[in-house]
């Protein structure tokens, strides 16, 4: 059973790979996009990451698709991490006692969950999420950029 997951995983990563890089679009723009979906991802908003990553990115002419897929960076696998580390982090920075406890499973419930937590805990995860996501924000850019800047370099040569 765990070998047939973790198959269909390896397939979805795959699918979403050729989905990124089959973008008609200049790299600065999906590599923007990208960044942008990134970073939106680390932000608490858990079930609008998508809506917000795509307004943003049209606000901004930048790629949707791109920031649609970066969108997912947080998921059922990593957002537990993810969120967990970004509270840690937010509440040590900001003086809070770390001591909010998370769900065992991540929906739209979290944020109203974090929004009844009261604002301490959200505003240790806007910090913590920030922080996070500048990082992220920059690693992605310049990989997605560099990686479709040197797969276009390939497809001239040929």
């Amino acid at each position: 059973m765990m070998r047939r997951n973790s198959k269909n995983i390896l397939i979805k990563l795959k699918a979403i790979y050729q989905k990124l890089f089959s973008i008609k679009d200049t790299p600065e723009k999906i590599a923007r996009g990208f960044a942008l979906g990134s970073f939106i991802s680390m932000t608490p908003f858990v079930g609008l990451h998508l809506i917000i990553s795509i307004g943003l990115a049209t606000l901004f002419r930048w790629n949707r698709t791109a920031a649609a897929i970066a969108a997912f960076n947080s998921n059922v696998l990593t957002g537990f991490f993810i969120f967990s580390f970004n509270y840690y982090l937010g509440a040590k920075i900001v003086g809070e006692n770390p001591d909010f406890a998370f769900p065992d499973h991540l929906d739209l419930s979290f944020v109203f969950n974090i929004i009844r937590s009261g604002g301490d805990v959200f505003f240790a995860l806007i910090v913590g999420g920030i922080i996070t996501g500048i990082p992220a924000a920059f690693i992605s850019y310049g990989l997605i950029k560099k990686i479709i800047c040197k797969r276009n370099q390939l497809f001239v040569k040929q």
